[in-house]
């Protein structure tokens, strides 16, 4: 989608372009369906700041313990996996999560599968980081 202002009126463009795409993915449109946006992806960029910066404080790192467990279907075995589920609200800067997990929150979870950690940086951002290079077993 070109990055502009939309408008309501900018409602049909929106989704004529879904179709479109849907239809390039999956070679069909499903008729009388509404869409439903279900997660978003978004890029953004910004100038490199010069002069002082804020620098965030170093972080204790800390393994939490998950509030529970439960199965999850895992796509690539096609088996139910039991994973931690941690509260996202529980999770201070530094904890550390390793996949598979799932943090909830109350709009949203994240999922994390097995080739992944998570982390709570200092600005209490989820932050993702892949091991595919030493899968886990």
């Amino acid at each position: 989608m070109p990055a502009r202002a939309y408008r309501d009126e900018d409602a049909a463009l929106l989704h004529r372009a879904f179709e479109d795409e849907y239809r390039r993915l999956y070679h069909r449109v499903i008729p009388g369906v509404e869409v439903e946006v279900l997660s978003w992806v978004m890029l953004l960029s910004a100038p490199v700041p010069t002069g002082h910066e804020t620098v965030a404080p170093a972080l204790e790192p800390y393994r939490p313990e998950p509030q529970r467990s439960r199965p999850v279907f895992d796509p690539e075995t096609g088996e139910f996996v039991e994973v931690a589920i941690h509260e996202r609200s529980t999770l201070r800067p530094g904890a550390i999560i390793t996949g598979p997990a799932v943090i909830v929150e109350d709009e949203t979870s994240t999922v994390v599968s097995r080739l992944f950690d998570a982390r709570i940086d200092a600005f209490g951002y989820i932050e993702l980081t892949c091991h595919t290079n030493q899968p886990k077993s």
